[in-house]
């Protein structure tokens, strides 16, 4: 086999999460330079309705659901957003007694939704709207919500997650001139430290027990910092939650199904990062990527410090999000070639050469999109963003032969 083949894709993707994209075709993306005027006047396949699609209520029914295909069809849609309803914990109190969701627990449905039933609906409904060129997605409206019983719950119980310690916790403490301060560290103590001064109170310490006494000159505010328990940026969480929901989808669904399903729908992405989000490794990539000790200087993320102050939270931010990219959203693109995986493609050109991994007769190609953190670069001033902050697949998978 001679030449050079290369793998080009042109990718805008954030929230809607593609998934075998490769084989679609007129299911909702874009093109890549589309002439607006006239496609707005007259909007190409594609372009039309994505309605929500409750499967709760009524037993499924291949059926009807084949007839309201057929008559959805007539109409401008061009697919379906997979949905499930929620109860009422007050109207609903005996099915929701032994908890729930943000705000009630999934209402299942008729067969409930992961069960061996329902993938068999799955399968064939996702087949049908791949052979009227309709695409369908799922939407994690409720079943994405930790309490509910689905994969969030799976990701709470896993035993590489638990008692990891992922969150600040920073108490702080005004002190008098002259006042002697004793405290009774908590647990998973980190660090304590006054300011002004940024005075490493490590050395005040006697076991579990920190006393100080401030001096004369001035009035200080003592931090004491620990940390509790969250995997937000454990570095496993990203590949984990693949596992638990993206990947079964892979695997419970048939090459035929597979061209019919194109998006995953998040209604709320349920990802709790915020400015207090740590992890173990935390002090050594902040290190590596920033080239000091942040450990001193973690007040600030609560209090105002001095003139450091803009500098620390906006370097803290920096590498919380660079974490929460690499570990939760990477993969962004995988892509794999006769089930090898090929590459990451974080970045414009969006361009790989595949040719060590092509072979002679078929061979097969998968593209998994997942998603981007491109519009939270956009807020934050360094380093310079990256990627582009729009949504969707723009144009089609490209294999180039040099």
């Amino acid at each position: 086999m001679k030449g050079k083949f290369l793998l080009s894709v042109s990718i805008l993707a954030v929230f809607s999460l593609s998934l075998f994209a490769q084989m679609q075709k007129n299911k909702g993306y874009p093109t890549a330079n589309p002439d607006l005027r006239s496609e707005f006047v007259n909007p190409p396949k594609g372009y039309g309705n994505i309605p929500f699609y409750w499967w709760s209520g009524d037993k499924l029914n291949k059926e009807r659901l084949k007839e309201q295909l057929e008559i959805l069809l007539q109409s401008a849609t061009d697919g379906f957003s997979v949905s499930y309803i929620h109860t009422d914990p007050e109207v609903d109190s005996v099915f929701n007694k032994n908890g729930y969701g943000l705000l009630g627990r999934t209402s299942p449905g008729d067969p409930p939704v992961f069960s061996e039933d329902w993938w068999n609906i799955w399968n064939w409904f996702s087949e049908e709207c791949a052979h009227w060129g309709l695409g369908v997605g799922l939407d994690d409206y409720t079943i994405g919500w930790s309490g509910n019983g689905y994969y969030p719950d799976e990701l709470d119980t896993m035993s590489v997650f638990q008692n990891y310690q992922g969150k600040l916790v920073i108490d702080s403490y005004s002190v008098n001139k002259g006042e002697l301060f004793t405290c009774r560290l908590p647990e998973r103590f980190l660090s304590a430290v006054t300011w002004p001064g940024r005075i490493d109170l490590s050395g005040y310490i006697h076991g579990k027990e920190l006393k100080w006494k401030a001096p004369q000159t001035e009035n200080y505010k003592i931090y004491v910092i620990h940390t509790e328990n969250s995997y937000v940026l454990h570095p496993l969480h990203g590949k984990k939650l693949v596992e638990v929901y993206f990947d079964r989808f892979y695997h419970r669904m048939d090459s035929l199904s597979r061209e019919g399903m194109n998006y995953f729908f998040q209604d709320e992405l349920s990802y709790p990062i915020n400015m207090l989000s740590w992890s173990d490794d935390f002090p050594q990539e902040f290190q590596r990527r920033k080239g000091y000790d942040v450990i001193p200087y973690l007040s600030a993320l609560k209090e105002y410090i001095g003139a450091v102050t803009p500098k620390i939270r906006l370097d803290y931010a920096d590498v919380l999000i660079s974490l929460a990219e690499e570990r939760y959203f990477e993969p962004i693109y995988e892509v794999k070639k006769n089930d090898s995986l090929v590459g990451i493609l974080l970045s414009p050109p969006y361009q790989l050469d595949i040719t060590p991994y092509m072979k002679e007769g078929n061979d097969k190609m998968e593209i998994l999109v997942y998603s981007t953190l491109a519009n939270h670069y956009q807020t934050i001033p360094t380093p310079p963003y990256r990627g582009d902050p729009k949504a969707g697949l723009l144009g089609p998978v490209n294999l180039l032969i040099e």
